[in-house]
């Protein structure tokens, strides 16, 4: 056998065809080029109450990068195959990623299908395209002017020691910085609870800062913990330039101002004259909702309002829950639109960001028959209850039974 006719294999496609050929083009440091490119952990599996194990991850052979962003990815394959065998799993991961080009090789050339066109071609080894080319096929594509191209390429905030955002926070990152560089004042972020939507909102307002788009931001939550915890740890780089709300005090010393939404509307206060008109309507650029499905964005609503006297606004709602066609009340979706992105609780837990869940039911007592006081039983307060049958509806809302808290915590921690 002929060293032509010799099967190589993978690793020898990367080593001697891909890389060389790569480095030759440009694509020749970490700060444009990553092997072995991870995408997900991979799922965790639970069965039969052994420790959990993890499926293996998901990892791109090669990303080329500009600005930290993946826009082209790379897979190889041993000899053997035909050139475009590895086009469908380079375009399951161009997918995940959103990146406009997908490539594959077996060591005889390159495979491409650019997902902008969905054309393909084959390209001989030594024109495998620069970063440039690539960067002009994107812009040619979309026809961003300078100004919108300032905000769509502007690359996340980075400092020593932080993870770079995931595959799915990057893809609600960059949708959202195109749609405002597209002009758009109203949108939606659905991101399952524990994905880091506070993480996601830091990125975006980092970089809508840095392009010049917007000056003033307001980030609205509906508790104080929410608050806390984006000061001291997501938002923590802004410094000096954020503030957090305390009371009603509508301050007008900073860039960033982190506040609930009681603070911004009073009850004991006559409709015009609340305090979020201490502001100009014109005062903020930029103001994200987070939470926004819990009644924040109701037609009814006081929150409503705040958002409407800040109309001129850019607004971006943030939730956990996406809409809900049975309740068009609490339908996120009829303020701010569909979501321009959604990464759902099953997904999260598909790509192993998140643990997979199990439901357990417990065969109470009094969830089955119900609880009724007896004749002159007191409460733990000291009052006398009610005679009358509670359904297990009414545990917790109520009626609090101390000792059912204490069996359900007990068998959930055994």
């Amino acid at each position: 056998m002929s060293l032509v006719d010799e099967i190589i294999g993978e690793e020898d496609v990367k080593t001697f065809y891909i890389l060389k050929n790569l480095q030759c083009k440009g694509w020749n440091d970490r700060s444009v080029m990553r092997t072995e490119y991870p995408i997900t952990d991979g799922r965790i599996v639970v069965s039969n109450g052994t420790t959990p194990k993890r499926e293996s991850a998901k990892r791109a052979d090669y990303a080329l990068l500009h600005n930290g962003n993946p826009i082209a990815i790379v897979e190889a394959k041993k000899s053997d195959v035909h050139l475009s065998t590895g086009i469908q799993q380079a375009l399951k991961y161009g997918n995940m990623l959103d990146v406009p080009f997908v490539y594959c090789c077996n060591g005889s050339a390159f495979y491409e299908h650019d997902r902008l066109t969905g054309k393909e071609r084959e390209i001989p080894l030594d024109q495998f395209p620069t970063k440039d080319e690539l960067l002009e096929r994107i812009r040619s594509y979309h026809n961003y002017t300078p100004e919108q191209l300032k905000i769509v390429e502007q690359p996340y905030y980075w400092e020593s020691g932080m993870y770079p955002p995931r595959y799915y926070q990057r893809r609600a990152i960059n949708e959202t910085l195109k749609h405002v560089a597209q002009g758009d004042k109203r949108m939606l972020l659905v991101m399952a609870t524990g994905t880091g939507k506070t993480l996601t909102a830091f990125h975006i307002i980092h970089c809508l800062r840095k392009s010049g788009a917007v000056k003033k931001i307001l980030y609205l939550a509906d508790r104080n913990a929410l608050i806390d915890q984006s000061v001291k740890q997501d938002f923590k780089p802004f410094g000096k330039d954020m503030v957090k709300l305390t009371g009603r005090n509508m301050t007008t010393s900073a860039e960033i101002y982190l506040g609930l939404y009681h603070q911004f509307y009073d009850y004991r206060r006559a409709g015009d004259n609340q305090p979020y008109m201490e502001y100009d309507k014109n005062y903020f650029d930029f103001i994200i909702i987070d939470e926004c499905h819990r009644g924040s964005a109701k037609a009814d609503s006081e929150w409503h309002k705040i958002l409407e006297y800040f109309s001129d606004a850019i607004q971006l709602g943030l939730t956990a829950t996406p809409r809900q066609d049975d309740n068009v009340e609490n339908d996120n979706a009829a303020y701010f639109g569909e979501p321009i992105y959604n990464y759902s609780l099953k997904q999260g837990i598909e790509d192993g960001f998140l643990a997979p869940y199990m439901t357990t039911r417990i065969s109470i007592n009094v969830d089955q028959t119900g609880y009724q006081p007896e004749e002159g039983e007191i409460d733990n307060n000291g009052l006398l209850m009610e005679s009358t049958v509670f359904e297990r509806s009414s545990f917790g809302v109520d009626l609090h039974i101390d000792e059912r808290d204490m069996l359900v915590a007990k068998y959930v921690t055994d």
